[in-house]
């Protein structure tokens, strides 16, 4: 996904831990993410600025579904 920020606006780290609590309780919760998961597939979000730059990778697997 692409922001509507330069990477160099974004504060890299907070958005990362952000997000790794945002996104795992969305996908974990939805019947046909969570099938996926059990199948053994993982969600890979990769955040970048508007400048192409990578600010963020966040990974979901069954493991982090609690």
């Amino acid at each position: 996904l692409t922001l509507a920020a330069d990477a160099s606006d974004v504060n890299a780290r907070k958005f990362r831990r952000t997000m790794t609590k945002e996104i795992p309780p969305t996908i974990c919760k939805d019947k046909r993410h969570l099938t996926m998961l059990r199948s053994g597939v993982r969600y890979e979000y990769r955040y970048r600025g508007k400048d192409g730059k990578e600010i963020a990778t966040i990974g979901v697997g069954l493991s982090d579904c609690n």
